[in-house]
């Protein structure tokens, strides 16, 4: 868990998890430039209803996905000067059906993580 994230990211183990697809258009910044990435990252994420308001994730929660990705201090930028810039993060519920046809298991630039136990993201396979 990370240590920004509130008390409400918790997940209780008996808590039914819902698949969510998060669509991310990302860049890379050196300097003045910012380097496009020439393809979306596509994030399928088993969350707790408290990670959820709504249909959406809550602002925490994306955060903690971002943080995931690009590192626990992203938004600080690398080493090298170098920092991801996230240019739109759109997020989604998997309907049951869609979730069920498991074609979304083979989408190219993704990622698939589950929230454990303890509220922490773990690769899912």
């Amino acid at each position: 868990m990370l240590p920004t994230d509130p008390p409400a990211l918790i997940c209780q183990t008996e808590q039914p998890l819902r698949l969510m697809r998060l669509e991310i258009q990302d860049g890379l910044a050196i300097g003045d430039h910012l380097n496009l990435a020439d393809y979306r990252l596509l994030v399928y994420v088993r969350v707790p209803p408290t990670w959820l308001e709504g249909e959406d994730l809550v602002p925490s929660a994306k955060e903690a996905v971002l943080a995931r990705m690009y590192g626990p201090n992203w938004r600080s930028g690398n080493q090298d000067g170098s920092f991801y810039v996230v240019l739109r993060c759109s997020c989604r519920a998997m309907s049951p059906s869609e979730e069920a046809a498991g074609g979304w298991r083979q989408t190219p630039h993704s990622w698939y993580y589950r929230v454990n136990s303890a509220g922490e993201l773990e690769k899912e396979f």
